[in-house]
């Protein structure tokens, strides 16, 4: 099926997506010292408001300068952090030669700004910046219950998603990391109150599951690799044990860079699925065609009973 897409800059795209939700015209390059008006305007807004209110509340000179100052110093902070975030995701989208045409939901965007504006870590300002790029770039990538998670996200929670993430095994829609318990905390330093944070935060599921390892051919990614599976016609199917992303999760991993997986990992993998009949090779490097599908170049390809490092 061919994707219509936005004809113009993905940039002017999101400028235009911005504008439509927080009513004005947003300039990437030119708004860096716009901050000082719009406080200016924050102030005046809320001088008329509370003279208004002042005809049924009577409040002396010094508390409504107090309350002045407390609301002009709370959105100029919401508003440099909107900036922050419309800026990241600008320099994420400057490099795209084209985005989809489908608009981004006008429900989502005005959610999404609703909460950005009070995320002030650099750390969470990044993934939020990726998460608008990637909204831009194709509209129903995020959902806005993945939102309302990520703002409740702390940086420490999100430090363990990114060292579990990049672990990641990911088939299709699903996605899991090997349930080994022993073995993920003495390789990797992850222990079970990790998975445990995870599931409290919305992100994984530690009840104890299995994927089913079938048929003749089956990929899975694992970072910027690809594991091929490969098995002969009567062999039995095999469960592997995993601890399970949720949806919220496998929409957040797209944030995570993707980098050479370890091979110590893939080994273990290795060992819990290869048995007679059964051909695991690893290809250390891969491209996403148009179709979904993959290429790769063959001197990239080796079998995965590999004892060193690619």
């Amino acid at each position: 099926m061919k994707i219509e897409v936005f004809k113009g800059k993905p940039v002017e795209k999101l400028i235009e997506v911005a504008a439509n939700a927080i009513g004005m015209v947003y300039r990437p390059t030119q708004i860096r010292k716009e901050a000082e008006a719009e406080a200016h305007k924050i102030v005046t807004l809320a001088r008329a408001e509370a003279m208004a209110k002042r005809t049924k509340l009577e409040v002396d000179a010094e508390t409504f300068e107090m309350m002045e100052t407390r609301i002009f110093v709370r959105e100029l902070t919401r508003q440099k952090n909107i900036q922050k975030i419309n800026s990241i995701a600008e320099d994420e989208l400057r490099n795209e030669e084209s985005v989809s045409a489908e608009p981004v939901d006008e429900d989502w965007i005005k959610r999404f700004f609703d909460y950005a504006k009070d995320v002030s870590t650099e750390e969470m300002q990044i993934l939020w910046g990726k998460i608008l790029a990637g909204e831009v770039k194709q509209p129903s990538s995020y959902s806005v219950r993945t939102l309302e998670v990520l703002r409740n996200i702390n940086r420490s929670e999100a430090d363990i998603f990114l060292k579990i993430g990049k672990l990641a095994l990911i088939r299709g829609s699903y996605s899991y990391v090997l349930r080994v318990d022993g073995f993920i905390k003495d390789e990797f330093g992850i222990h079970y109150g990790h998975f445990m944070t995870m599931q409290e935060a919305g992100l994984m599921l530690l009840e104890q599951v299995s994927t089913p390892i079938e048929g003749k051919s089956t990929v899975v990614v694992c970072g910027n690799a690809l594991i091929h599976i490969n098995r002969l016609d009567g062999v039995v199917t095999q469960n592997l044990p995993v601890y399970a992303f949720t949806r919220t999760g496998y929409e957040l991993l797209k944030l995570i860079e993707p980098t050479t997986p370890e091979i110590k990992y893939l080994n273990r993998l290795a060992q819990l699925v290869k048995m007679g009949g059964v051909e695991i090779r690893y290809i250390k490097k891969f491209e996403y065609e148009q179709d979904g599908s993959y290429a790769y170049k063959t001197e990239d390809v080796v079998d995965i009973t590999i004892r060193e490092n690619p």
